[in-house]
């Protein structure tokens, strides 16, 4: 399963369990006669309102960033917690401050918790489902990741071992990267050796590999450097047998993949939310900053032009995320 199918079916899945969770609590609330509209069209226009707040809580949480290996278990405390906070957010938004305060909750008030449960059994076990099908699918050899190996000797012949037995981790074993010159056997287990270290980032866009499990001997620093330096600029993701944690501290986060350590190298360690004020402060300060000081960069721009030829602006290629060529001006 692609990243892009991965998140087709992510949205697919809530849309119908949210859109069903709400018309059966209206439902509920219609034969406990405390919901207003009984149309069934009236139900559906609201329940696409209430599913467009889901769908923005749930894309500002990073509830549809892909995690290829990510457990049904914690895909469904994930789910929890953000159908907890979305649903605070709508009994808050809701309240009648003099009513809700200074007399007890009505039936029609509490009936919010009904939908609290309601929302985190469909939805959560929605998405529990989806999570089962395509865990059932990778033991079946359906969708597997194309994964390569750094490093070649006990440390790598066992992670490839692991793999192998743990079909529903998701990686395809497809070739192992040396270190340095092989001597005698040039395949494992009839896979085979793919090329050096210093071919890697040549061989992961030549064989469009996804995953990269690094299997490198204790103290090697410098190979270690050397992979990441590769594998910059592809959309592979990295991820290590733990004893080099200590060599690149504050770049990584730990991660249990199926009862196995593997630590997790991450280009980017703050959270789909973090992302999003980030960029909106960014796009804020720019728009006041070159709103704010228009007259300051048009009497720039005249000197400019009073002093030398050519154009004002200078851009310049520069490589950006996922290895992506932009102009910089």
């Amino acid at each position: 399963m692609s990243k892009t199918t991965e998140k087709i079916l992510l949205f697919g899945i809530d849309f119908l369990t949210i859109n069903l969770t709400f018309l059966l609590w209206c439902k509920v609330r219609q034969l406990m006669h405390l919901f207003s509209e009984t149309s069934f069209s009236g139900s559906i226009k609201l329940s696409l309102i209430v599913y467009v707040f889901w769908l923005i809580l749930f894309l500002f949480f990073g509830l549809y960033r892909v995690f290829f290996t990510k457990s049904r278990v914690d895909e469904f405390i994930d789910v929890v917690k953000i159908i907890t906070i979305g649903v605070f957010i709508i009994f808050v938004i809701t309240m009648d401050i003099q009513k809700d305060v200074s007399q007890p909750l009505k039936t029609g008030r509490l009936m919010i918790v009904t939908y609290w449960i309601m929302m985190v059994i469909i939805v959560g076990l929605g998405r529990v489902l989806l999570r089962t099908i395509h865990r059932k699918l990778l033991e079946m050899g359906v969708g597997l990741r194309k994964t390569l190996i750094v490093g070649w000797g006990k440390r790598a012949f066992e992670l490839f071992n692991w793999v192998t037995m743990s079909k529903a981790i998701g990686y395809q074993i497809v070739g192992f990267i040396t270190p340095a010159e092989t001597r005698g056997k040039s395949k494992y287990k009839n896979i085979p050796v793919k090329g050096k270290l210093d071919q890697l980032y040549r061989i992961i866009k030549k064989e469009n590999i996804q995953d990269i499990l690094i299997a490198l001997p204790q103290h090697s620093e410098k190979k270690l450097e050397q992979v990441i330096a590769q594998c910059n600029g592809t959309q592979g993701g990295i991820k290590i047998v733990p004893d080099h944690y200590d060599i690149i501290i504050g770049q990584v986060r730990t991660n249990q993949i199926y009862g196995y350590p593997l630590i997790e190298i991450l280009p980017q360690l703050m959270g789909p939310w973090e992302r999003i004020i980030k960029r909106l402060g960014d796009i804020v300060a720019s728009f006041i900053i070159m709103i704010g000081f228009l007259p300051f960069w048009l009497i720039l721009i005249a000197i400019i032009l009073i002093d030398s030829r050519g154009p004002v602006f200078y851009s310049q290629e520069r490589v950006g995320r996922d290895g992506k060529h932009f102009k910089v001006i």
